[in-house]
């Protein structure tokens, strides 16, 4: 997450994605948004890990940079990766998206969500 403003949509993308997916789920959050994502993170519903994250880019277009870095850093934990804007709403199973994405290989899957990432084998 990389500022406030972005914080509502997270929870309703958070609560779509636990309607169609109960894995584990970590949100990245910058310095700005980490204590509301601690917040966020109290609710037991939503079952999600915060972590702080420094921004590898801060200058114009730091988001976009921010969401390339942190989707290359997760690379080596998964052979497939799906990435989701914060303000994505969840209306069924991802797993066409990773069949799609992995060429129907045999592999582990990466959600980011902004920020939000979960592996799952």
């Amino acid at each position: 997450m990389s500022g406030a403003a972005h914080l509502p949509y997270l929870v309703c993308s958070l609560k779509t994605l636990r309607e169609h997916y109960d894995g584990e789920v970590i949100v990245h959050a910058w310095e700005e948004s980490f204590p509301i994502v601690q917040e966020i993170a109290k609710d037991s519903r939503l079952q999600i890990e915060a972590r702080l994250r420094e921004p590898a880019h801060r200058l114009k277009n730091a988001q976009f940079m921010d969401k390339i870095q942190l989707a290359m850093d997760q690379q080596g934990e998964a052979d497939c990766l799906l990435y989701l804007d914060a303000d994505t709403t969840i209306h069924g199973s991802l797993q066409p998206l990773f069949d799609a994405g992995c060429n129907l290989w045999i592999c582990r899957h990466s959600i980011l969500i902004n920020g939000l990432v979960h592996t799952e084998s």
